[in-house]
C-alpha cells in the first residue's frame, strides 16, 4: 500500500465506528421508548382496570414497606391522562400492637411508567390529615403514636423519603409536650410540599399556630446525602440547611424551651423572626437568627430583676466551638432600645464559651469575647443585672462607667486551680468613670482606682500584668485620697501606664506622663509598690517636673499625706507669680511621709520662681497651731528666686523682690526659713533698699509698728535708706 492511501484507510475505520455508535444509540432510544410505551399500555390497560382486585396485595405490600399494618377503606382509579391517579379513602395505620396510630381521610397517589419501573409512586397527596407528635415524660418523641427511633417509623420514613413528590394540604398537627408539662398546641392549615431525588431532599412546610402565638409561619429545608446510603432516614449522613420565617410571633410562648436550654426566661416580646440552621453529618451548626422584637422582657437564672427593652433588632449567630465542646455566638448590626436609658447599637460582637458539664470533668471552662464597638454604660447595666458576686455589683455601682468600648478581645481560662487566667486588649473612647470611695485611714485592704472624664485608653493586660496608653483631651482626673482637691481639670494628658506583680506584690508605673491645664504644664514618672501589714499604704517613687506652674496653684499638687498645716501654709503664702522648671521628688513608704521622723524616705521640692507674690506670714491662722495668728506682715512682691522644701522644712531665697506700699521698696536679698512646717515659725532675713519715707511706711504697715510705736512719721523725712531686717 502506498503512503498516499494511508489517510483514506484511517478515515474509513473512523467512519465505520461512527456508524456503529450511531446505530447503538438509535436502538437504545428505540428500546427505551418501546419499554415506556409497553409500560404505559400495561399501566392503563392491565393494572388500572384490575386495581380493585389487587387491594389486598397493595395493603400487604405497603404494610411490609412501611413496617406498620395498613388498611384501605375504599380504592378508586382515575385514568384521564398519561399518569393515572389512585384515590385511597379512609386509610388507617396500626402499629404492631394493633393500635390505630394514624387515620388519613384521603390519599391520592399517581403512578407513572418511570415510577413503576423504579418501584416508587410518582406523586402522593394527602388531604386534611391529622397527626399527633408527642414528647413523653421521659423525653422520647412519638410520631403518630410510634417512637421516632423504632423500626416501624424508620421503615416508613425510609419509604417516604424515596418518593419523588409528597404533598399535604389543609392538615392538622397537634404537639403535646409531657416532658415540660406544656399545654397542647394545635397547628392548623398545615401544608407540606416534599421533593426527593436520588440523593437530595427539598421540602416546604407552612402552618397556622393558635392566634395567641402569632401569624402563619414557614419552614424550608434543602439537604443532600451520600449516594450509596440505603437508609434515607439516617440524618447523620444529611448535609444542608433549614430556613424558618415567622412574620409575627409572641416569643414568650417559646420561653420554656429557651429556659431549659440556656437558663434564660423570655417573659415577653413580640415581633418577627427568621432563621437558618446548617446541618452537617446530622450536627446542627451555624444557627443564624434575624429578629426585630418589641416590648422584650427576659430574666437570667438567679437574677433579681428582669431586663426590659422597648425594642431589639439585629442578627444573632450560634455555632459550635472547640470541635463541638463549646458554643459561639455572634451578633451583627445589633440595635437595642432599653426600657430605661438611651438607645444604642453595636457592630460585630463574638462570644464563645465552654463550661464543664461535670465537677470532675478534666476540661477547663474557657471563653472568648470580641466586641467591635459597644457603649460602656450599656455593658455595665447589663452586667449589673447578671448573677455575679456582690463585690462586683458594688464596684460597678461606684464606677458608673460611660463611653465607648472598641476592638475588645477578651479570653479567659479556668482549669479549676486557684489561678484564673485571662487576657484582654482593646480601646476605650470618651471614657468617664467615678473614682474609688475615700479611705483616708489607708489600711491597705481597700481597692483604689482613679476617676477620669473624656479619656481614651488603649489597653492590654492579663491576670499578672498589663499596660495601657492613656490620653485625655479637655477632661479631668480624680485622685481621691491623694490630693486635697481630688479633681484636676485637664486640657491635655498622656501617659504610658503599666502594672503587674513583683515578688507577690502589685506595682503601678506611669512613664512619660504629661499634663497641661490652666495651672501649668507638668511631666512626671511614678512607681507605686504594694505594701504589707506594717506599711499598708505602700511605697511611692514620684519624680515631677513643673515646666511652668502658677505659684498660687502649687498647693493642689501636694500629696494629701503631707501635714495639713504645711499644705495650708503653702496655700496661703503663695499669692502670685509662677514657677519655672520646678521639680518634686518623693521616695519612700507613704505611711512615714514626709519622712521627718523615720528618715527612710525623700521628699523635696525645688522650685525656681519668677514674679512671686509671697506672704511669708499669712494674716490668718490656717495652720492649726495653738499660737495666736500674727499681725499682717507686708507681702513680698515681684520676687525672683527659688523655693525649696526638704521633708518638713521650707526655704525661700530671692535675689530680687519688692515690698511695701506700692512695692516701693526694693529687696536685694531675701531668705525665709521655716524649720518645721508642722509648727510654723518663719525666720526672715532681708535687705531693703529705697527711700527713707517708703521704708518708714513699710515699717508702720508691719507688726513692728506695735513694738517701736507710730512715732516714725514718713511724711517728715526724706533721703535714701538701706536696711537689713531679721
Amino acid at each position: 500500500m502506498s503512503e498516499s492511501n494511508l489517510p483514506s484507510a484511517a478515515s474509513g475505520v473512523a467512519w465505520r465506528w461512527y456508524v456503529r455508535l450511531t446505530r447503538w444509540i438509535w436502538w437504545l432510544v428505540v428500546g427505551f421508548w418501546s419499554l415506556m410505551l409497553f409500560t404505559t399500555a400495561a399501566l392503563h390497560w392491565w393494572i388500572v382496570p384490575r386495581i380493585l382486585d389487587w387491594q389486598p396485595q397493595i395493603e400487604a405490600m405497603a404494610s411490609k414497606a412501611w413496617g406498620v399494618q395498613l388498611s384501605i377503606g375504599q380504592l378508586d382509579a382515575e385514568s384521564d391522562g398519561w399518569v393515572p391517579t389512585f384515590v385511597l379513602s379512609d386509610v388507617i395505620l396500626r402499629n404492631q400492637q394493633q393500635q390505630e396510630v394514624l387515620r388519613l381521610p384521603q390519599v391520592r397517589v399517581s403512578l407513572s411508567p418511570a415510577s413503576l419501573l423504579g418501584l416508587t409512586l410518582d406523586r402522593i397527596e394527602l388531604k386534611a390529615p391529622e397527626l399527633e407528635v408527642r414528647r413523653d415524660s421521659q423525653g422520647r418523641f412519638l410520631v403518630a403514636g410510634m417512637l421516632s427511633d423504632d423500626n416501624d417509623s424508620s421503615d416508613m420514613i425510609d419509604w417516604l423519603l424515596r418518593q419523588p413528590h409528597i404533598s399535604i394540604q389543609q392538615g392538622r398537627l397537634r404537639w403535646v409536650d409531657e416532658f415540660l408539662h406544656q399545654p397542647e398546641v394545635d397547628l392548623t392549615d398545615v401544608n407540606l410540599h416534599w421533593q426527593n431525588g436520588l440523593r437530595s431532599h427539598q421540602w416546604q412546610f407552612t402552618a397556622t399556630p393558635p392566634a395567641e402565638w402569632g401569624q402563619p409561619f414557614q419552614i424550608q429545608g434543602q439537604f443532600n446525602q451520600s449516594l450509596f446510603n440505603n437508609r434515607p432516614s439516617d440524618v447523620s449522613t444529611w448535609k444542608g440547611r433549614f430556613y424558618a420565617q415567622m412574620p409575627a410571633v409572641d416569643v414568650s410562648r417559646l420561653s420554656v424551651y429557651l429556659q431549659s436550654a440556656a437558663n434564660v426566661e423570655l417573659q415577653a416580646g413580640t415581633g418577627w423572626l427568621r432563621g437558618w440552621v446548617d446541618i452537617d453529618q446530622g450536627v446542627w451548626n451555624n444557627q443564624t437568627v434575624d429578629l426585630s422584637l418589641s416590648h422584650v422582657k427576659l430574666q437570667w437564672e438567679k437574677q433579681k430583676d428582669a431586663l426590659e427593652f422597648e425594642s431589639i433588632a439585629g442578627r444573632l449567630r450560634l455555632q459550635s466551638w472547640m470541635g463541638g465542646l463549646g458554643h459561639e455566638m455572634l451578633t451583627e448590626q445589633l440595635s437595642v432600645k432599653p426600657a430605661k436609658g438611651e438607645a444604642w447599637s453595636s457592630g460585630k460582637t463574638r462570644f464563645a464559651w465552654r463550661n464543664p458539664h461535670r465537677d470532675d470533668e478534666p476540661w477547663a471552662a474557657t471563653g472568648e469575647l470580641h466586641v467591635e464597638d459597644l457603649p460602656i454604660d450599656v455593658l455595665a447595666r447589663v452586667a449589673g443585672q447578671l448573677p455575679m458576686d456582690a463585690s462586683m455589683h458594688a464596684f460597678l455601682n461606684q464606677l458608673k462607667p460611660s463611653g465607648e468600648l472598641q476592638a475588645l478581645d477578651l479570653q479567659w481560662f479556668d482549669a479549676g486551680s486557684p489561678g484564673f487566667h485571662y487576657k484582654a486588649r482593646g480601646r476605650l473612647n470618651r471614657l468617664q468613670s467615678e473614682g474609688s470611695p475615700s479611705h483616708p485611714t489607708h489600711k491597705g485592704d481597700e481597692d483604689w482606682w482613679p476617676g477620669v472624664k473624656n479619656a481614651s485608653v488603649n489597653f492590654e493586660f492579663n491576670e499578672l500584668s498589663g499596660n495601657a496608653q492613656v490620653e485625655l483631651q479637655d477632661g479631668q482626673i480624680t485622685l481621691v485620697d491623694w490630693l486635697e482637691e481630688p479633681t484636676l481639670p485637664v486640657k491635655q494628658f498622656s501617659s504610658a501606664v503599666s502594672w503587674g506583680k513583683k515578688q507577690d506584690r502589685w506595682f503601678v508605673k506611669l512613664q512619660n506622663a504629661k499634663l497641661s491645664n490652666a495651672d501649668g504644664q507638668v511631666s512626671f514618672d511614678l512607681l507605686w509598690e504594694d505594701g504589707d501589714t506594717k506599711l499598708p499604704a505602700g511605697r511611692l517613687d514620684l519624680q515631677v517636673q513643673f515646666q511652668r506652674m502658677l505659684a498660687s496653684r502649687l498647693h493642689r499638687y501636694l500629696p494629701l499625706d503631707m501635714d495639713v498645716a504645711s499644705r495650708r501654709y503653702i496655700h496661703d503664702a503663695l499669692i502670685t507669680g509662677w514657677f519655672d522648671n520646678a521639680t518634686l521628688q518623693l521616695q519612700g513608704p507613704l505611711d512615714h511621709f514626709p519622712f521627718d521622723k523615720t528618715q527612710d524616705g525623700v521628699f523635696s521640692v525645688r522650685a525656681p520662681f519668677l514674679q512671686l507674690g509671697f506672704q511669708y506670714s499669712p494674716p490668718t491662722n490656717t495652720t492649726g497651731s495653738s499660737k495666736p495668728a500674727p499681725s499682717n506682715w507686708p507681702a513680698v512682691q515681684q520676687a525672683n528666686g527659688e523655693l525649696t522644701v526638704n521633708k518638713n522644712q521650707l526655704h525661700v531665697k530671692a535675689n530680687s523682690a519688692r515690698i511695701g506700699p506700692m512695692a516701693a521698696m526694693q529687696i536685694t536679698q531675701l531668705e525665709v526659713h521655716i524649720p518645721d512646717l508642722n509648727d510654723i515659725v518663719a525666720d526672715v532675713n532681708t535687705q531693703l533698699k529705697g527711700s527713707l519715707s517708703d521704708a518708714l511706711l513699710t515699717i508702720n504697715a508691719s507688726p513692728l509698728a506695735d513694738s517701736v510705736g507710730k512715732w516714725f512719721n514718713a511724711s517728715g523725712v526724706n533721703g535714701q535708706a538701706d536696711h537689713q531686717f531679721r
